[in-house]
């Protein structure tokens, strides 16, 4: 029987998990190295394509032909990454051969072939940025039954077994690239209840090594009169230096760094206080979006009942000590923070397979149906919101303007299906140009134009009255429909021509083309 599997696509590292029919609990499955996570890092060697361990080590020597840290650029429609023969992928294809190798070690393990995969992605990604993880499982090979938010997996996992009815849980998950605050309420039906989620998809361990790159190569400098910055492969070289130093600052109080570059030597000492001062500006970003999420949800820190730290920069212990700070109370290591979110995927993955959960790759528009989704969305163990608000550009007479008009608002419970009236500007108006806006704000600076739908309209006099209707799946996918309502009729489905996104056909034709790369 074929399998499917909960894969942790993550920034630095990935893992994936399958449900074990033995124990009935989610097993996460070794790399071919025997290791539980496998580092996101691509390296193209001739006609080998390298994932793993050899290609984060490798990176040093060869830095124009290695890729990592990709997550930070999905959905980025202007990224490209060309190698030194002149071919380019984009963000979806590099991370479609990290899903192919992750997929490769897992049919290995199970002596089975993997057909379907629950996909993770950070809480605050965004549309494009959603959808462009969608395209790189299809990409793959893979049938993505649904891509599920990554604290929401971490809590799932934690769930399975430990969550007591009445519980308001926080899960703190900071990664190698993404940081993200969820709050999740347990209802007295065990069912997990996403109340407020936020976050900063470029935040994260990352950060702090480059913080502590910067000091490095400035005190290199002092030390030498040399500026390493122009030489790439010595670059490289200290990026995972000082990564090394950043994991031994969490057991050790000083470490030293050895810079070789330009035929140069130095050696820098690094304490634990002095990178946790280099760090401060990304800890203080952290603290300040706890504070809002902690304000979404209308709580106090004596209502939360637990704080998960999820993700392998959790492991910091100026996270750990801000968090026990700012929230009074000791936070919960009892998950492994590298791999809880991909064992929540693995048992969603299940229950989408076995019926218990309706497939969440059902289109968003079954919604207006009569609510076929939000029906069957009481096998779901759990409730997730969106972390941005959507809605469509309007014209605002007071301001003689064009404005953001939310519909569904930040942290709607999804499946969700919204409407607002709007009103046309001319006699005998044709179409709507119809801009569908992420983001939470009326000025319209302020959010992201998703892309746009033409709807043909019946002729009416200026001011008649029309509705839009938006919906969005547990997977955020949109649409929506409009609604002539001098007629009382529908005039138009909503079907987003995404702007940052592969069309149907784009995406089969870079699944062709990746057929032909077997990564090892």
């Amino acid at each position: 029987m074929a399998k499917v599997l909960g894969i942790d696509l993550g920034t630095t590292f990935s893992a994936a998990a399958y449900m074990d029919p033995q124990t009935g609990m989610p097993k996460i499955i070794p790399n071919s190295e025997g290791k539980t996570t496998t580092p996101s890092v691509v390296m193209f060697d001739g006609d080998d394509v390298v994932v793993g361990e050899q290609a984060k080590s490798n990176s040093m020597l060869d830095p124009y032909n290695v890729v990592q840290f990709v997550k930070r650029n999905m959905g980025n429609p202007d990224y490209s990454f060309e190698r030194d023969n002149g071919e380019t992928y984009k963000a979806e294809d590099i991370s479609a051969i990290i899903l192919k190798r992750v997929v490769a070690d897992a049919e290995a393990y199970l002596d089975d072939k993997v057909t379907g995969a629950v996909i993770t992605v950070p809480a605050y990604f965004s549309d494009a940025q959603r959808k462009a993880t969608i395209n790189a499982g299809q990409i793959a090979g893979l049938n993505v039954l649904a891509v599920i938010n990554e604290p929401t997996a971490a809590a799932l996992s934690f769930g399975m077994s430990k969550a007591a009815a009445g519980q308001n849980i926080m899960v703190y998950d900071i990664g190698g690239g993404t940081f993200d605050v969820t709050i999740i309420h347990v209802a007295e039906d065990g069912k997990m209840n996403v109340v407020a989620t936020g976050g900063d998809r470029n935040l994260g361990g990352f950060d702090c090594d480059n913080a502590l790159m910067n000091y490095v190569t400035d005190q290199f400098e002092e030390q030498t009169g040399v500026d390493m910055t122009d030489d790439d492969e010595a670059m490289q070289e200290l990026r995972e230096k000082c990564e090394s130093a950043k994991i031994s600052l969490s057991q050790r109080e000083k470490v030293t760094v050895s810079v070789s570059a330009c035929g140069k030597k130095a050696k820098v000492e690094v304490t634990r206080a002095k990178f946790e001062d280099l760090c401060a500006g990304v800890f203080d970003k952290t603290r300040t979006i706890v504070e809002i999420v902690m304000d979404d949800a209308q709580m106090r820190p004596s209502d939360l009942s637990k704080v998960l730290l999820v993700g392998g920069s959790s492991r910091m212990p100026a996270i750990r000590n801000l968090v026990r700070q700012q929230l009074q109370m000791e936070p919960s290591c009892e998950l492994n923070p590298d791999e809880a979110v991909a064992l929540g995927a693995a048992y969603y993955a299940d229950l989408l397979c076995n019926g218990q959960a309706p497939a969440e790759s059902e289109p968003a528009r079954a919604a207006f149906s009569g609510g076929a989704p939000r029906a069957a969305a009481a096998n779901i163990p759990f409730t997730d919101v969106n972390s941005h608000g959507l809605g469509v550009v309007i014209w605002d007479e007071d301001s003689q303007s064009e404005i953001n008009s939310i519909i569904i608002p930040k942290n709607t419970p999804i499946p969700a299906q919204e409407t607002n009236q709007y009103s046309t500007m001319q006699d005998n108006q044709r179409c709507i140009d119809l801009r569908v806006t992420e983001g939470d704000d009326t000025d319209l600076g302020y959010v992201t134009m998703i892309g746009n739908a033409e709807i043909q309209l019946r002729p009416h006099p200026a001011g008649s009255p029309v509705a839009v209707t938006l919906g969005l799946d547990a997977n955020g996918v949109i649409c929506g429909e409009v609604y002539d309502l001098i007629d009382n009729v529908k005039v138009g489905e909503i079907q987003i021509r995404r702007q940052a996104n592969m069309d149907d056909g784009e995406v089969e034709q870079h699944r062709r083309n990746m057929a032909k790369i077997n990564p090892v």
